[in-house]
Formats: structure tokens, sequence, C-alpha cells
């Protein structure tokens, strides 16, 4: 699970990653990073709502994300979604977004 945090003109920027999540885990997803995309889909200063549409899916599945690092750097990331109640985060914020991490 990661949490991010609107600023400015929309950008949305990583504010925590949970310990021992699937974003932590991957130790590619750093504080500060900005959401650019999901699946693909260039989400940079879209509306919250519609980005928690595309992080929703099927537990256990795969979701593709992409940040902006700096001015120019591209970090991507494929994190598993996992049901809210089983993230050891569950009473997170509504602005939060969770994955889990890969199945066993």
């Amino acid at each position: 699970m990661l949490t991010v945090l609107m600023f400015g003109a929309g950008a949305l920027y990583v504010k925590s990653l949970v310990p021992h999540g699937s974003a932590a885990k991957s130790k590619q997803i750093m504080i500060g990073d900005v959401l650019f995309e999901v699946n693909g889909n260039n989400v940079y200063c879209s509306n919250p709502a519609q980005i928690g549409n595309l992080l929703l899916g099927v537990e256990n599945s795969q979701v593709e994300l992409s940040f902006k690092r700096g001015s120019t750097e591209i970090q991507r990331v494929i994190l598993y979604r996992t049901s809210i109640a089983s993230s050891p985060a569950s009473q997170a914020q509504v602005s939060s977004f969770h994955s889990g991490g890969a199945p066993s």
C-alpha cells in the first residue's frame, strides 16, 4: 500500500509507504515520487476518484504504476492488488491506494 497526497496543480505525490507492503518491498517507489501512469493511462494531475477507479481490481491481479522522479526519470513498477481488509493499514485515509505483495 502507498498513500498519496495532492499538491499544487493536482499532482499526486507519494506521502508514505506501508512497511512490508508490496510498494515498500519493491524498493522502487520513494516518498516524493509523483504518480504519473496507472496501467499505461496518464493520470498526471487527474481527478483522484478517476485514479482510484484505475487502481481497483481483482485481488492478486497486477497493477502497473509509473512515477516521475525529478525532472525526467520515470520509474515503472508492477504490484499486486490485495483487499483493503487484508492490508495492515486498512484504516488508512480514503485518498490511499492499496496494493499487496505477490500471491504465494
